[in-house]
């Protein structure tokens, strides 16, 4: 079962969106043309080399054999990194997908030797949930990814078809993600781009995360030089993302946050007119409740959502394992762990509620510990009234007149 919503339009409706199964295209608002300074730390984005100049677009042919085993068939995309190609590998007689960097960025042999390098930890990975990478290559002056070709669509077209899972199924669609981060962080790699449109959903239900090594090739050229492409999609991106601070695991877990809570409730947590005002609400503002977009979400549910989306990274899942947990146990009927945490994050109107009750209580205390002073104060007089002291007995007699208390005595008998 599935639920239909709209999914709401933003500029990335009028970029171009061909059908790409290796996230080359740019559905999800990756370009970002402006310089940001937020917290002192620079930002750099600069716009997509898609439309930068005819010689960095990938000119290929069909039917060449790359790297004397990978045979490129037809064009499936561009993108801001080159193109993706459907290809076969001949040795294995097996489809692929041939990924190819644009020129101007084969040509930068620290890049290269970067991208290389990262590649082949990507190749190590080992999980169905990771689109695989079966080669790095070069063929004349292109270097080139062979890659498992996955047949199916990625999260962010599916969204803007109107497709929303149910609570149950985003679960599970989770539980897939989270094991798909876990085997990465075994390998000590960060994704640093998380999003709907690098996630990809077979027929058969599979999900696979895809362009792990892109992703620190991105953040590497972007961070270093202003010659192509960004660290990040804007409405994904953690808050040390935008603050441009070093990223770990945690800021896959926050960006998976934002995939899980846009998937049950069809909106983003954060989503402002422009990339300044998603940046500053990423990093000060707390994001609504999940059940009060969709009062049927499950309290445990958005327990896990809302520790994901925590704004300090100690305060979120640690690591893939740990939110997979929580996953599996909601799954299991279970109360998640972090229903348990301290570090629980609240949302903003819970926090200023339990302020102002912290508050009243203390000024409770303070005018009842008033109250009991001065009333403590008025009853004093009032006990001294009550039981006055005997009076002080007069001293004995004289002996002449020893006959008195007779005489009183017998005038009491009288009567």
């Amino acid at each position: 079962m599935t639920r239909q919503y709209t999914h709401p339009p933003d500029e990335a409706d009028t970029a171009p969106t061909q059908p790409m199964p290796h996230g080359l295209a740019d559905p999800d608002r990756t370009r970002i043309d402006d310089t940001a300074s937020l917290g002192g730390a620079d930002i750099l984005f600069v716009q997509s080399v898609t439309a930068r100049s005819p010689t960095d677009t990938v000119h290929l042919h069909h039917g060449e054999v790359w790297g004397g085993d990978f045979k490129l068939g037809p064009l499936l995309g561009r993108g801001g990194m080159g193109a993706v190609y459907k290809g076969r590998q001949l040795s294995l007689d097996r489809p692929v997908a041939i990924k190819a960097l644009k020129s101007h960025l084969s040509d930068n042999p620290d890049l290269t030797a970067r991208f290389e390098q990262e590649a082949k930890v990507v190749a190590r990975i080992n999980s169905p949930h990771v689109v695989h990478v079966h080669v790095f290559g070069k063929h004349r002056n292109h270097h080139f990814l062979a890659m498992e070709l996955v047949e199916g669509e990625d999260l962010n077209k599916k969204l803007k078809s109107g497709w929303r899972p149910t609570p149950d199924e985003t679960v599970e669609l989770m539980i897939q993600a989270a094991k798909g981060l876990m085997a990465a962080a075994e390998r000590g790699i960060v994704h640093r781009d998380i999003k709907p449109g690098n996630m990809m959903l077979t027929s058969g239900g599979l999900l696979k995360l895809m362009d792990f090594g892109l992703a620190r090739l991105a953040h590497h050229v972007g961070s270093a030089t202003s010659t192509g492409v960004v660290m990040g999609t804007g409405a994904y991106m953690s808050p040390e993302q935008c603050q441009g601070r070093i990223c770990d695991i945690r800021s896959d877990i926050y960006s998976l946050g934002v995939v899980f809570y846009e998937l049950l409730t069809g909106r983003r947590p954060f989503d402002g007119e422009s990339y300044m005002e998603m940046f500053c609400q990423h990093i000060e503002k707390d994001p609504v409740p999940p059940s009060q977009t969709d009062p049927t979400i499950p309290a445990a549910v958005e327990t896990v959502v809302l520790t994901c989306l925590a704004k300090k990274a100690d305060e979120r899942y640690q690591t893939p394992a740990a939110l997979l947990e929580d996953l599996q146990r909601i799954r299991d009927h279970q109360r998640p762990l972090a229903a348990g945490s301290a570090r629980l994050p609240r949302p903003a109107a819970l926090r200023a509620v339990t302020v102002v009750t912290l508050v009243v209580l203390l000024l409770a205390a303070v005018g009842a510990g008033w109250w009991l002073a001065v009333e403590s104060t008025q009853r004093e007089p009032a006990k001294t009234t009550a039981t006055p002291r005997p009076p002080i007995a007069p001293p004995p007699a004289p002996a002449t007149t020893a006959a008195a208390p007779t005489t009183a005595a017998t005038d009491l008998e009288s009567t």
